[in-house]
């Protein structure tokens, strides 16, 4: 299988994801979305299966998730991400 790894650097998901209000990253069992004011975040399988929901706050907002890749929904904008 093609395996695909996102890291914290800046490359060009970043650039789509952190559009100055919404930034999203995975890392080894969590999504951190950081968020510019206050938004609902929703977090999806790739089937559309909802995982999680939370009232996102300004700053850093951590969601604890198993290996996979998700669909994350904050304040307008779409996101892809793979949690290792």
């Amino acid at each position: 299988s093609n395996e695909i790894f996102v890291d914290r650097t800046t490359n060009g998901i970043d650039a789509v994801a952190g559009n100055g209000k919404v930034s999203v990253s995975g890392a080894d069992g969590h999504i951190t979305v950081t968020l510019d004011k206050a938004a609902g975040i929703s977090v999806y399988t790739t089937s559309g299966t909802a995982v999680a929901s939370t009232e996102g706050k300004a700053g850093a907002n951590e969601i604890s998730l198993p290996c996979g890749m998700y669909i994350v929904k904050a304040a307008g904008t779409v996101t892809k991400v793979i949690v290792r």
